[in-house]
């Protein structure tokens, strides 16, 4: 059976998930991918990093995205986990 595995970050914890990238790839052959919270354009470019890159509108319904201006960046990851795995 094979796994799916996504994190939620801001840009400016870019450096961990390469971290989580590589240790997953050094470990199993799971996919990552990683939810971008903030607008990333001009920081992240998608296709030369080790994981698949998504943005909110990838994953959260648009009446889920405004949460980014009332959470905390740890708060806005932590409750965008169930819409990312359809719970």
């Amino acid at each position: 059976m094979k796994r799916a595995i996504f994190t939620a970050i801001t840009k400016s914890y870019l450096p961990y998930a390469r971290v989580l990238a590589g240790s997953l790839r050094r470990f199993g052959n799971d996919p990552l991918s990683v939810v971008v919270l903030d607008d990333y354009a001009g920081h992240i470019d998608p296709a030369s990093e080790p994981f698949h890159v998504l943005g909110l509108r990838d994953v959260l319904p648009e009446t889920l995205r405004a949460m980014v201006f009332y959470y905390t960046p740890s708060s806005c990851a932590a409750r965008s986990g169930p819409s990312c795995t359809g719970t």
